[in-house]
């Protein structure tokens, strides 16, 4: 006696529904051919960002199944991040990033008396890392220019700690001792924001490699935070639910 062949999965046509991959198998009678059975219909489809379940049409995102208010949201924010809670949660892990990133640029500084590249893109990739985090991997134009931002803060907070440091080394006095008042401390982390311009400028030729290096950091925090392409479709026929 031949074994019983067995039905194939049926697959996904989006032109017309979701069919369902549930296949029902019917035990062949003696001397009879089996036949494959009919796929189950899928009466509804779950929405991939909000759960609810849609039983007529939906749309995809990104080839994600997705409501029409979900469709909207996202065709609206055009994968980008724009909601100001999202935003400021960004900036504040950004701008730790970019604190942890002038304390090593300022380490390798002032202690191997040199600049190495890699720690510019190194600020770079955690300062976007450390937004994308925050943002659950989403991006945007605002958020890319925060992130550059960031990452020359984060250069010009290393450059002034280590000129205070050299001015403290040289003078054989604490930066408790050189007269430094809040004010001044203030004052000067302003002008600090110029530092590393007025570096760059102050040791031409040589200060373009600074720059260089100070541009592969910034580049690299902008790649990190691409706005998200988004690619609806639709809408699709739920199989099964009424013409």
């Amino acid at each position: 006696m031949s074994n019983p062949n067995t039905s194939s999965t049926a697959g996904l046509d989006f032109e017309r529904a979701i069919p369902s991959s549930a296949v029902r198998q019917t035990a062949p009678e003696s001397g009879a051919t089996e036949s494959p059975a009919a796929p189950v219909a899928q009466q509804s489809v779950s929405c991939s960002a909000c759960s609810r379940a849609m039983t007529t049409t939906y749309h995809t995102v990104n080839g994600a199944p997705v409501c029409g208010a979900c469709r909207l949201k996202a065709q609206s924010a055009g994968g980008s991040v724009s909601d100001p809670a999202t935003l400021a949660k960004a900036m504040l892990f950004g701008f730790g990033a970019a604190i942890v990133g002038a304390v090593v640029y300022w380490a390798v500084m002032h202690y191997l008396k040199s600049e190495i590249a890699i720690v510019a893109i190194f600020t770079g990739w955690r300062v976007g890392r450390a937004m994308a985090n925050a943002t659950s991997g989403r991006g945007g134009r605002l958020l890319q220019v925060c992130a550059v931002l960031l990452v020359y803060v984060s250069v010009a907070m290393a450059y002034f700690a280590f000129l205070i440091s050299e001015a403290a080394a040289e003078s054989g006095a604490a930066a408790s001792e050189l007269g430094l008042t809040v004010g001044t401390v203030l004052v000067s982390a302003v002008l600090g924001l110029a530092m590393p311009i007025v570096a760059i400028m102050g040791s031409m030729p040589g200060g373009l490699i600074s720059a260089l290096i100070i541009g592969f950091g910034m580049s690299q925090a902008w790649k990190m935070l691409v706005p998200t392409p988004m690619h609806v479709e639709g809408p699709f026929k739920v199989s099964g639910a009424p013409v």
